[in-house]
């Protein structure tokens, strides 16, 4: 496996894109991970130059817009990152795209899956996922969890905190309202490690009236009333992202969403990135700063016993730790590849959410969709294929 990371901050879209394929040309890619800030405003230029100048109708290329980007050697608020790899065709890259992430995700992500079965010859290594922030990220973990074990990564795309819109790369497609996966066919070997301790604060609630992502009541009383009862003080524009519901289903099962307040909504309702149940179990949680960076420090100590050699890094960090942490998000990029040295290769963005499974001493739970969460996926080939 060969596998190449590079950046730019040029803001013209084709010559940023002439840029990347520059820098990528020399190993040929297979496939390209590509993670831009929101302000080449969906130009097809971006991913045409990438093209043009590779040259190769057959390359794969899945990403998406973002808070910023990091690289290796580079985070920006504004910019293009990309992540290559070349493995001597021993790994297939298969991927495919669905409308309707809005309308219908849990339809959209089941054909997905399904258009990725058909495709490959035996199970998937690893799927990575990339779709509009305005899916419901609950019917897409059903649908994934109702389809497949194999394990899902990626995150929902995003803006520059304002929330307004997003765009999603395919191939040569730049679109909006779609969920697209990418399979990986092959000896592929991974590692998936979720930095998400939350700080628990207040008291606990129950969400007593609820519409799909729209949190109505907790309590019995207007959900953002019960939020800034245990937060202790009114909720702000700056808490937009970073505060947090814990919820814990009528079944047992745990889960963290970012509060995302509608701005024009005086119920006082409180809307999420995906839908709860009436009854669900409901806490505020903060996540501070010595947090996340405790988190990532004891994550990356583990990365240099990790069973294969790893040779790249892909980071989905909620763009809530960004605001949290005082130099944006360079602390998690820097310190694993402090952890991991022999990395080759680096690249993240931060998201409106993130896609993975917790990891347990029999091996990977099910995906599950987080919020102030940052998802370390490094990469390698198995031993026998190195």
């Amino acid at each position: 496996m060969n596998t190449k990371s590079c950046f730019s901050v040029n803001m013209d879209p084709y010559r940023a894109g002439v840029e990347i394929g520059e820098q990528l040309a020399d190993i040929n890619p297979e496939v390209i991970f590509l993670f831009s800030s929101i302000h080449y405003k969906g130009s097809p230029e971006l991913l045409e130059a990438i093209y043009d100048e590779l040259g190769s109708n057959d390359l794969v290329l899945i990403g998406n817009t973002s808070d910023g980007f990091f690289e290796q050697h580079k985070v920006g608020n504004i910019g293009v990152a990309a992540l290559a790899i070349n493995t001597d065709n021993t790994i297939k890259w298969h991927l495919t795209l669905e409308p309707g992430a809005e309308k219908d995700p849990e339809g959209a992500t089941k054909r997905c899956l399904e258009n990725l079965r058909q495709a490959c010859s035996t199970d998937p290594a690893l799927y990575f996922i990339a779709t509009d922030f305005k899916t419901n990220a609950t019917r897409i973990t059903t649908a994934i969890q109702e389809t497949t074990s194999v394990p899902v990564v990626g995150g929902f795309a995003a803006d520059d905190f304002q929330k307004k819109g997003c765009f999603i790369y395919a191939n040569r497609q730049v679109t909006t309202d779609h969920i697209v996966m990418l399979a990986a066919e092959g000896p592929l070997a991974y590692d998936i490690c979720c930095a998400n301790q939350q700080h628990p604060l207040g008291e606990t609630g129950i969400v007593t009236e609820c519409d799909d992502k729209l949190v109505r009541t907790i309590d019995n009383i207007p959900a953002m009333a019960f939020v800034e009862k245990q937060l202790g003080k009114p909720f702000t524009s700056v808490d937009k992202g970073m505060v947090t519901l814990e919820l814990t289903s009528k079944n047992g099962e745990n889960t963290v969403r970012c509060i995302r307040v509608p701005d024009l909504d005086d119920s006082g309702s409180a809307e999420l990135f995906g839908s709860i149940e009436e009854g669900s179990t409901v806490r505020i949680c903060l996540t501070p700063p010595e947090m996340i960076i405790s988190d990532i420090k004891n994550i990356a100590g583990r990365l240099s016993k990790l069973p294969f050699k790893p040779k790249a890094a892909l980071i989905i960090s909620c763009a809530g730790r960004k605001s949290v942490l005082k130099d944006g998000l360079k602390f998690e990029p820097q310190e694993i590849l402090k952890g991991c040295p022999e990395l080759k290769s680096l690249v993240g963005y931060p998201s409106f959410g993130e896609f993975g499974p917790l990891k347990s001493v029999d091996g990977y739970e099910k995906t599950i969709f987080h919020n102030m969460t940052s998802v370390i996926l490094t990469i390698g080939m198995k031993d026998n294929e190195e």
